[in-house]
């Protein structure tokens, strides 16, 4: 029988915490020859490919290429891998995330991704927290501009996946940025914050954002997840 529930999950702030803005800053700085600011409201999209977009923009006074954007994302990605295996930039996942996303697996449910990382930074990620069997698909930030946008294709991934159909009532979204709980709102769905990041909490609260955990081991169940 197919899971009949599904959690949704984003990455950075949300499953692992890191300082990835160095790496990105230095792949933009080698590609344009400045150096980006990584106060990410600032940009216009919450994707990485948004984000890549308007730099190449701004740098070359055109819409850039996809092949141009997708080389200075290969170069972002480049950089994170490094810093991950010589230690510069330590990857740690949000307290009890691992043990929550196997738990959640073994009662029944069905997980997804839907995160503005491009799909091999989001992998490099999984990977190094140890989820990368079970967290192997999903919406990612490919081509993509918006939340929403990443959750219709992270819930339509687990459909497929699983040849079922998840209603809204039965499909959990865990992010940590205010364009993640809009996201959730826009789609009907379930949505909890997760407020291990400093400053998501607030950040949270100031959207309406009721329920907010720091840790997974906060939630009981996953049939929490899935309250009125």
């Amino acid at each position: 029988m197919p899971p009949s529930s599904l959690l949704v999950f984003d990455i950075d702030g949300t499953l692992v915490t890191m300082d990835e803005e160095r790496a990105f800053a230095e792949a933009f700085e080698e590609t344009t020859g400045e150096r980006p600011h990584m106060d990410w409201k600032r940009y216009r999209s919450c994707t990485d490919w948004g984000v890549a977009v308007e730099l190449l923009e701004n740098h070359l006074g055109r819409n850039p290429t996809e092949a141009e954007v997708r080389a200075a994302l290969d170069l972002f990605v480049s950089h994170l891998r490094r810093r991950i295996a010589d230690g510069s930039t330590p990857i740690t996942p949000v307290p009890g995330v691992v043990d929550f996303v196997r738990g959640a697996l073994r009662d029944g449910c069905a997980v997804s991704l839907a995160t503005g990382c491009v799909e091999i930074s989001a992998r490099t990620k999984i990977e190094a927290i140890g989820l990368g069997d079970v967290l192997s698909d999903g919406g990612f930030g490919d081509l993509r501009f918006d939340r929403e946008s990443l959750l219709r294709d992270g819930i339509a991934a687990a459909e497929r996946q699983h040849g079922a159909v998840f209603p809204p009532e039965r499909i959990c979204y865990f992010g940590d940025r205010t364009w993640d709980a809009e996201g959730a709102r826009a789609l009907g769905i379930h949505f909890i914050g997760v407020g291990f990041r400093p400053g998501a909490r607030e950040e949270l609260e100031g959207v309406g954002v009721t329920r907010i955990i720091d840790g997974y081991g906060e939630i009981a169940s996953p049939r929490e997840c899935f309250a009125p």
